[in-house]
């Protein structure tokens, strides 16, 4: 399983008195560190709990005041932190934060006791001081969950209603859009980044993320690649861009978080540069590479990343050449094989 560590570093209680009804919320600041070896994405409105005593679930809201931005993709040996806001009831008890990233393949299911509201770990803001973000809609989320929890109890809720939504920025710009059932996301989840570019598409059953893909660009917008997940692991074909953003550099099938299959390097007019097979994330089988022309520049052989013969090499028009002996440190086209 991938590793992830999860912190969280502070607990504060926010109050909103008004005419109404007054409004209580619990910020959390949380960090995340990636410790494995691939890029992940965190999905604070599914991964980040919090019930209380009597295991009501309290659903996050955005609010303009939090710091950071926990729900977001990181690098491996890389951290997030971000503020998670609550919208909780007056008076509730036992609360406890809850951490849990086990059923998409990482190794962290975290829990914290949360402190008790007091005058020291409360700020007490007016309406123009705490305002939610043009782009939430998790507030709506909060009332559904009450409204059936109220009419059916909350460990009898015998229908599940949909709540379609569109997080927008302060601009107006589209960032997120999903359908909501009283267990979280359900169905297809979308995000776009800060130049208006899909930057995760995803399909949610029961409050999590079952596949993904994640699409990444250059700084002209061009696209760079698309890398597909399932729970936790890469799963399918990962495919590479050159800063045109049209033609394909590069495709590599995955399987459980592991090469395996035929992959293909391209050159830039759309020919095939080279192709070799793997297999459990190691090199097995034939590997070919091709000149410009489409001709046979050279091949190898692996069994379980070890070359089992001398390579073989080909003159420009395609014709057998003295074979070589492989050495891989000083050998340019072995390292196009390697992982990038």
């Amino acid at each position: 399983m991938n590793e992830v560590k999860a912190t969280l570093a502070d607990a504060h209680y926010i109050a909103q008195p008004g005419d109404g009804e007054p409004r209580l919320f619990l910020v959390l600041d949380f960090s995340i560190e990636n410790r494995g070896r691939e890029t992940m994405m965190v999905y604070e409105s599914s991964e980040v709990r919090l019930r209380d005593g009597k295991g009501y679930a309290f659903e996050p809201v955005r609010l303009q005041k939090t710091k950071g931005d926990l729900g977001n993709k990181v690098i491996p040996g890389d951290r997030n932190r971000g503020e998670v806001a609550f919208l909780i009831s007056d008076g509730a008890k036992g609360l406890r934060a809850l951490f849990d990233f086990s059923e998409v393949g990482y190794k962290v299911a975290a829990g914290w006791t949360l402190p008790e509201r007091s005058p020291s770990n409360t700020a007490s803001l007016g309406a123009e001081q705490l305002q939610e973000a043009p782009r939430s809609v998790y507030k709506d989320v909060y009332y559904l969950r009450r409204k059936l929890t109220s009419a059916f109890g909350k460990n009898e809720i015998s229908e599940a209603r949909e709540l379609a939504y569109r997080v927008l920025s302060t601009s107006n710009t589209l960032l997120e859009k999903g359908t909501l059932v009283d267990h979280g996301n359900e169905g297809l989840f979308e995000q776009w980044n800060a130049m208006g570019k899909l930057a995760v598409s995803a399909e949610y059953r029961k409050g999590r993320p079952e596949k993904w893909v994640l699409y990444d660009y250059y700084p002209n917008a061009a696209l760079k690649s698309s890398v597909p997940w399932v729970k936790g692991a890469r799963h399918g074909l990962e495919i590479q861009y050159f800063e045109t953003g049209t033609n394909k550099m590069k495709w590599v099938p995955w399987a459980k978080g592991l090469r395996a299959g035929e992959n293909k390097l391209f050159w830039p007019s759309g020919k095939v540069r080279a192709v070799w097979n793997t297999r459990e994330g190691r090199l097995h089988g034939a590997a070919a590479f091709y000149g410009e022309n489409g001709v046979l520049q050279r091949s190898y052989a692996f069994k379980d990343d070890k070359v089992t013969e001398p390579v073989k090499t080909f003159d420009a028009q395609g014709k057998a050449a003295a074979p070589e002996r492989f050495q891989p440190e000083s050998d340019p086209y072995y390292k196009l094989l390697a992982p990038q």
